[in-house]
């Protein structure tokens, strides 16, 4: 088997880069009004609208005051379970601390894509205009989702060779609405769309199908049915979407700079693999691959197979993976590196392109890492803020799926999801439920809100504040894209 791949010149840049940039606040926290107290801790209007911004259940459901009042309410459980897991220890498990970890990793990272991006941004208002026409055409999509890129690119092999878009639907889909009309998500304007699937549909030609798209949740293959451009500026609802246009085009000039940037930083190290290392590597972990070098399932650098790794190549721990301007990394320090990821975060792979092309992500990644820390931007507010919010995110799963485990399926509600005649008499706050999981996971929400109520310091909600708020959202612009996977 050859290793023809190492000889690219920019191996660090082939998967492009790390950006998650999420809006800044429209000033500091100190001066943002406070939504809500819990005993001596104050949530502020931005913390609040970080949290349903980025949660893809709120509202899918409900809308208005009656939903917003119910997410902040899942805010303050998120608070309230965090203060549970310090005094039950949860906080020094390992496995939360590696995780802790990871992610003070990552914010420091897009901490560090801020500070080099945002000087540079400048936006004029013929910017503004030109991106109001583009994200007010209409499309008539469909699409296909997994988390799984290796999934995502099978399907779309098997799409070019033939293979029937709906019978495709069927296995992406729990949702039985989406399962059957083929994930069509019927018309919507670009600016309804995640921008990922919306930039997508588009550079795509009617009945065209897209390669793999990642969105913030996983990887979508678009098709496009039909499309309507906008003919018209109307001056109200450009003023009105003007901070919306802004931050798309930030977002997306931010990448262009950052991607100038990692260019420029590691050019001159120019780190790449060490060919006879990287294979001896790959041959021990792949011992039945067939000829094409190709897996039949992901492998994933579990902590039994670098365990097996060490022991198998203990006389090879010390060879250089690595080779950059100035030093290499070693096999051993690659494997123990790895060990120190959760698990989740890990790279899967089923070829050793894709086994380097990650490979190279992670050496962009540490080298980015040191530079960070020389600027100091650990203890930048936002890292230490966006590591708290991480933290209060998983404490609430954990405890949110000890109730899960709980909560027993009466036989009547059984009965509803599996048989169409049992629909009819049903009460109508089931009936709003597509599976039987989906109403174990509500049940299993409002017993970990009872019980945290139960223990929970003084809570006051400024309800005038959450009144103003909730006038002010644009409530028809959310769609549900699918089915939201519960916590594992």
């Amino acid at each position: 088997m050859t290793f023809d791949i190492f000889r690219a010149k920019r191996w660090w840049l082939g998967w492009g880069f790390l950006l998650v940039l999420l809006s800044c606040s429209r000033q500091p926290e100190s001066q943002e009004p406070v939504i809500a107290h819990v005993g001596q801790e104050i949530i502020t209007l931005s913390q609040f609208r970080r949290f349903y911004e980025l949660d893809p259940n709120f509202a899918v459901d409900s809308t208005g005051f009656q939903a917003l009042r119910d997410e902040l309410w899942n805010y303050i459980d998120s608070y309230l379970t965090y203060l549970r897991a310090q005094r039950d220890g949860l906080l020094q498990d390992s496995l939360f601390v590696r995780a802790l970890r990871w992610e003070q990793r990552q914010a420091i990272l897009r901490q560090l894509y801020r500070e080099v991006v945002s000087k540079q941004i400048q936006i004029s208002e013929d910017d503004l205009r030109r991106e109001y026409f583009a994200a007010n055409v209409a499309v008539h999509v469909k699409h296909l989702f997994t988390p799984d890129s290796l999934q995502a690119g099978e399907w779309y092999r098997a799409l070019l060779q033939g293979a029937s878009w709906d019978s495709l639907a069927r296995l992406a889909f729990r949702d039985t609405i989406l399962a059957r009309n083929g994930g069509d998500l019927g018309w919507h304007k670009i600016w309804d769309l995640d921008e990922a699937i919306g930039n997508a549909a588009l550079t795509l030609s009617l009945s065209q199908i897209s390669s793999p798209v990642r969105s913030r949740w996983g990887f979508h293959i678009i098709q496009l049915l039909n499309r309507r451009d906008q003919m018209v500026l109307r001056e109200s609802e450009f003023n009105r979407q003007k901070p919306l246009l802004e931050k798309r085009i930030r977002q997306r000039r931010s990448q262009e700079i950052a991607h100038r940037y990692i260019a420029h930083y590691l050019g001159s190290l120019n780190p790449q693999p060490v060919p006879e290392t990287f294979a001896l590597m790959w041959e021990t972990m792949t011992r039945q691959v067939e000829s094409s070098g190709t897996l039949k399932a992901p492998l994933l650098f579990t902590n039994e197979l670098i365990d097996l790794l060490h022991a198998r190549l203990a006389n090879h721990l010390n060879d250089p993976l690595i080779r950059y301007r100035g030093g290499t990394i070693s096999l051993g320090e690659f494997l123990n590196a790895q060990k120190k990821i959760p698990v989740s975060n890990r790279p899967r792979f089923r070829t050793p392109r894709q086994l380097s092309n990650k490979m190279g992500k992670w050496v962009r990644d540490e080298f980015l890492l040191k530079e960070a820390y020389r600027k100091g931007i650990e203890n930048h507010p936002r890292v230490k803020r966006e590591v708290r919010e991480f933290a209060l995110e998983q404490t609430y799963l954990y405890y949110l799926k000890q109730k899960y485990q709980e909560v027993e399926v009466p036989d009547s509600v059984r009965a509803f999801f599996q048989h169409s005649s049992a629909k009819r008499n049903a009460p109508v706050g089931l009936r709003r439920f597509h599976t039987v999981n989906e109403w174990r996971w509500e049940q299993a929400r409002r017993r970990l809100h009872r019980e945290l109520q139960q223990q929970a310091p003084p809570v006051q909600i400024d309800r005038e504040l959450l009144r103003r708020e909730s006038k002010q959202m644009d409530w028809q612009r959310r769609i549900r894209m699918f089915v939201i996977r519960q916590p594992e």
